[in-house]
């Protein structure tokens, strides 16, 4: 998959049995297919938090990594597992962060 068939992401993360749900910024998803990257800014839905900054890597075909500001180390990578369809990617993190749900709508 190219990176650039990205049109909009949702992402909805579940800790201590609260769940977020956030949407993305406008404006500031940018792509990089020669690197297999995707950076961009989340907004919690009526919420409070900070925007999070998430960049998104293919390393190979179908291995998906992701990182963000969020945490201590911003450069740490944490392993998503993948779901595709024609016009969707789910991406899925389980780990001691919680649980992550990135949600991304794919066109031409």
């Amino acid at each position: 998959m190219k990176m650039s068939t990205i049109k909009n992401i949702k992402a909805t993360w579940v800790y201590d049995n609260r769940a977020y749900v956030y949407e993305l910024v406008s404006e500031t998803l940018t792509i990089n297919d020669q690197l297999g990257t995707s950076r961009f800014e989340l907004r919690e839905v009526d919420g409070e938090d900070s925007n999070l900054e998430i960049v998104i890597i293919l390393r190979e075909q179908n291995q998906y990594h992701f990182k963000t500001d969020y945490y201590d180390d911003p450069t740490e990578e944490w392993s998503l597992k993948s779901f595709q369809s024609e016009n969707e990617l789910i991406l899925y993190y389980d780990g001691r962060h919680g649980i992550a749900y990135f949600h991304l709508v794919l066109g031409d």
